[in-house]
């Protein structure tokens, strides 16, 4: 399976509190895992974008969760992408996938990649997290634009009542130039890559998150949005070498603002989690006369897994054994 190279080691989040601890800030640089996102699962450049948008967003938002906790984010629109879907847990592991990975719309007039026309304008944002209690965590709002960042803020505000707001930004081009030689950002600015070949790589990718607290001022949180708002995109920022400190210390002007406080920084990567073990598991799962059928044709099964593309082969013999062990518990 291709994995990325040269940034993976670099993406990393940074989770911090500013104004006096009534607001939270958090940063993600992710080049590397989108990169090796688009290289497992085929993606197109306009697929890759929405899919490194709901990656990053998936870490951002759950940047919070604690121990074995995790969150899913799902981008459910009525474009031709499908689902995007985004899963990361507490330790900065995130994994997903694009339901039709193969889609790149024409650019807009100004040349910029459409992302929204791709997710689908009309559709919804579900949002599952997994906290270790007897049921998971629910919450859904509709689509608001397609443009991901712009649907999470709103999911944020309306599902769960924290005032937000969210960049996010993934910049594509040829697979010989550099971050500082253009490319395609998530709004697709620069030249354009060939949609179906191989030539052509994430340069940068990366995200900023904006929460309120419950004692943050109005005009804080609206000050921090007009700002956010005025900034670069994120993925040229990260193109020029900010870290996530880095985009940090751009939103709050450098410390402008008054001081912050890092409470958190980790390394994040693209990493699925399954295993053999795990599919071999999920066929047993299928119940005995799916296996015996399996069994009976003698020609194995394999599987893929959705969230990393790796496929698992199981050969005729070890269908039979699964079958055994299903039927005669304790048997090798």
């Amino acid at each position: 399976m291709p994995r990325c190279e040269g940034q993976c080691g670099t993406d990393e989040l940074v989770r911090s509190l500013a104004y006096g601890g009534t607001v939270q800030v958090v940063a993600a640089t992710t080049t590397g895992l989108v990169e090796e996102a688009h290289a497992r699962h085929g993606t197109w450049p306009t697929a890759t974008a929405a899919l490194g948008r709901v990656l990053t967003a998936a870490l951002l938002m759950g940047s919070s969760l604690k121990d074995d906790e995790k969150i899913l984010i799902q981008i459910c629109g009525n474009g031709p992408l499908g689902r995007v879907v985004g899963e990361a847990t507490a330790r900065g592991q995130v994994r997903g996938y694009v339901q039709n990975p193969h889609v790149d719309p024409e650019l807009k007039a100004a040349g910029k990649m459409d992302v929204a026309s791709a997710v689908g304008r009309e559709g919804v944002v579900v949002v599952i997290k997994d906290l270790g209690l007897k049921e998971p965590y629910q919450g859904t709002a509709p689509l608001v634009s397609g443009e991901i960042a712009e649907d999470l803020t709103y999911y944020l505000a309306q599902s769960e009542q924290i005032p937000s707001a969210m960049a996010l930004g993934v910049l594509v081009g040829p697979a010989e130039a550099g971050a500082s030689q253009g490319g395609h950002d998530h709004a697709g600015r620069g030249v354009a890559a060939e949609a179906s070949g191989s030539g052509w790589k994430v340069l940068a990718a990366g995200g900023l998150l904006v929460q309120a607290l419950p004692s943050a001022r109005q005009e804080v949180l609206a000050g921090l949005e007009n700002r956010l708002a005025r900034l670069p995109q994120v993925s040229s920022l990260v193109a020029r070498g900010r870290t996530a400190q880095g985009l940090i210390d751009e939103l709050l002007e450098a410390g402008k603002a008054g001081s912050y406080q890092v409470l958190d920084r980790y390394p994040v990567e693209f990493d699925c989690g399954c295993s053999r073990e795990r599919v071999a598991r999920a066929l047993v799962s299928l119940g005995t006369e799916e296996l015996a059928r399996l069994d009976q044709e003698g020609q194995g099964a394999q599987l893929t897994c959705r969230f990393c593309n790796t496929r698992y082969s199981f050969g005729p013999q070890e269908i039979h054994d699964l079958l055994r062990q299903l039927e005669e518990p304790g048997q090798p």
